[in-house]
């Protein structure tokens, strides 16, 4: 049987991740890519129902898209996408935080986003090395 390949749907922008799931990828010996590639694809993974019907609306209007995995090790993944599809970041489910204007949001912030500049080389290098 000829194995189908599944075109991307949208732009996942500038992919980065969270050192939980990056921590979570390393104990499962996975790439990121197996998670990016059925995100980008409409695979959503282990949503409830309404979650993925929600998704549907989502991208059809342009808003963030949420996925959801388990890892080889059993750690739940998250993929969101945002709606600007500018990035796309790879995080365990108590990594999520809403946004807030505190002082220890803005540190845990910028913390993040220098995070995000090493981790988004090393993502781009494991893309590499697959290819």
């Amino acid at each position: 049987m000829q194995k189908t390949e599944r075109k991307p749907l949208f732009d996942l922008g500038q992919l980065v991740a969270t050192p939980g799931a990056l921590a979570a990828l390393e104990k499962s010996g996975q790439s990121p890519m197996k998670f990016l590639s059925r995100h980008v694809t409409g695979d959503w993974g282990q949503i409830p129902e309404e979650d993925g019907k929600e998704n549907q609306i989502s991208f059809e209007k342009g808003f963030r898209l949420l996925s959801s995995y388990r890892t080889a090790a059993n750690d739940v993944l998250w993929a969101i996408t945002e709606s600007s599809r500018s990035h796309t970041t790879l995080l365990l489910p108590d990594e999520y935080c809403v946004e807030s204007q505190d002082e220890t949001y803005q540190d845990k912030k910028e913390d993040v986003e220098k995070l995000c500049r090493r981790v988004e080389f090393e993502i781009q290098k494991s893309a590499v090395k697959k290819c």
